[in-house]
C-alpha cells in the first residue's frame, strides 16, 4: 500500500503515481496514513473477494443456466418447450436475481459491505464508514417495509409481507451495526 501524506495536500497520495520534489514534507508513518492503509487491505483482501465472490457467482451460474437453455433449443425472449429447459432457464433467472438481490447497498448485505469499505477507503475511518453504510441499509430497509405493506393491501397477500419483512431484518441488522460500540478487529487505535 503505497499511500502517504503530504503537506500541503487536501488527500493522500500515492506514492507510486506522485512526483516528489525537493522540499516536500512526506509522512509515511501516520495514524491517517496506517488506517487508509488498513482500509485499503480490508478492501482488497476481506470484503472485495468475500463480498463480491457470491453475487458474481449467481450472475456467473445464472448465465451458465441461460447457455445451457439456449444449447437445448431455447431462444431468449420465449417460452421453453420442454421441463429441463424451463428448469435451466428459471434456474437462470433466480440466479440473476439472487445476485442483483445482495448487491442492494443495504448493510450487512454483500453489498452493503462493498460500500462500507469503499467509504472506508474515503474517509480513512470505519466507524464512520460502517454508521454511513448501516444508514443506507436502514433507508433501504424502510423502502422495502414501504412496499411490502403497500403490496399487501394491493392484493398480493404474503409475497407483500414477505418483502416487509425482509426489510424489517435489514433494518434491524442495519440499527444494530450503526449503533454498537467501537469495532476492535477492524478499527484498531494504533499502537503508541
Amino acid at each position: 500500500m503505497c499511500l502517504v501524506e503530504i503537506a500541503k495536500m487536501p488527500k493522500l497520495q500515492t506514492v507510486c503515481t506522485t512526483f516528489i520534489s525537493e522540499g516536500m514534507v512526506v509522512t509515511t508513518e501516520s495514524d491517517i496514513v496506517k488506517q487508509a492503509r488498513k482500509a485499503m487491505l480490508e478492501f482488497v483482501l476481506q470484503n472485495h473477494p468475500m463480498a463480491i465472490v457470491g453475487p458474481i457467482t449467481s450472475g456467473l451460474l445464472g448465465l451458465a443456466m441461460f447457455a445451457l437453455a439456449r444449447l437445448s433449443g431455447w431462444t431468449l425472449w420465449t417460452s421453453p418447450t420442454t421441463p429441463g429447459t424451463a428448469l435451466l432457464v428459471w434456474l437462470g433467472y433466480i440466479n440473476l436475481a439472487l445476485g442483483a438481490f445482495n448487491m442492494i447497498p443495504g448493510f450487512p448485505l454483500d453489498g452493503g459491505r462493498v460500500l462500507r469499505a469503499i467509504l472506508w477507503w474515503q474517509m480513512y475511518d470505519s466507524e464512520h464508514a460502517t454508521r454511513a453504510a448501516a444508514f443506507v441499509g436502514q433507508v433501504i430497509a424502510v423502502l422495502f417495509i414501504g412496499f411490502g405493506i403497500l403490496r399487501f393491501f394491493q392484493g398480493a397477500g404474503l409475497g407483500g409481507l414477505w418483502i416487509a419483512f425482509i426489510g424489517w431484518f435489514l433494518f434491524a441488522s442495519g440499527w444494530r451495526h450503526a449503533h454498537k460500540g467501537p469495532n476492535r478487529h477492524t478499527s484498531p487505535r494504533p499502537a503508541r
